[in-house]
């Protein structure tokens, strides 16, 4: 059995295909280390309890367990405040009162290995123009990451939180002539954001006479597990 025990932290959400999703990838991951390991996930916020009691509460079933290293991997896809502050300040804050070492992993955004799955989902349609769809974070490392990204993948990066937001983006690419675009969401899951934007994407679709493809956040896939499994993995 493995030395370490896993605990994959999220923002959280009330949304109950949120939830769900987050199980199902939960079981992927879980399944991809032969269920030979102890595995959770927690909430930042929206959870019953802070993140310092979740992991404190985890941490003791782990030393039941004789595991000597609990490693907390930010399932976050950029890095603003919750992953450059409140999560260290929460696991700090953890280590206090537990005597198992904890291992504050990178988050996975931006790894090589989630680059090449974004670039296989921009590969279905080849022929498009691209665009990456993100949250945005008004943190300056968060937005130099996504452009970092965007330009590794030859794509377009749009907001919903700061500008430029996707609107702006397809209506300067439209006026440059492009017909062909393809949206990406950069989010792990489909919620009240992406949902918002359908609609839109459809009245833009037709008022332009454009093609105009939303493809799937990353979602619960095999594809993310892997990548997920790979950085427990290192």
């Amino acid at each position: 059995m493995s030395n370490s025990a896993y605990l994959l932290v999220v923002h959280g959400s009330r949304n109950s295909s949120y939830r769900k999703q987050l199980e199902q990838l939960q079981d992927l991951i879980v399944k991809g280390l032969d269920g030979n390991c102890l595995l959770t996930t927690a909430y930042l916020e929206l959870g019953e309890k802070p993140l310092s009691d979740s992991i404190v509460e985890f941490s003791i079933e782990c030393l039941k367990y004789n595991y000597q290293t609990l490693k907390i991997i930010p399932l976050f896809l950029f890095s603003g405040t919750h992953v450059l502050e409140d999560i260290p300040e929460e696991v700090n804050t953890a280590q206090k009162n537990v005597s198992i070492t904890l291992e504050l992993m990178p988050l996975m955004g931006g790894s090589k290995d989630l680059i090449d799955l974004l670039e296989c989902k921009y590969q279905e349609y080849p022929d498009f123009e691209r665009v990456l769809f993100c949250h945005g974070t008004r943190l300056e490392k968060g937005k130099e990451e996504s452009k970092i990204i965007g330009e590794k993948l030859n794509a377009k990066v749009a907001y919903w939180s700061i500008l430029p937001d996707l609107w702006t983006i397809i209506d300067n690419m439209v006026n440059s002539g492009v017909k062909k675009i393809v949206i990406l969401p950069y989010f792990l899951f489909s919620g009240k954001i992406i949902d918002s934007i359908v609609q839109e994407i459809q009245r833009l679709r037709d008022y332009n006479k454009i093609e105009l493809i939303l493809l799937k956040p990353l979602g619960a896939t095999v594809e993310l597990a892997e990548v997920i499994l790979k950085q427990i993995e290192n």
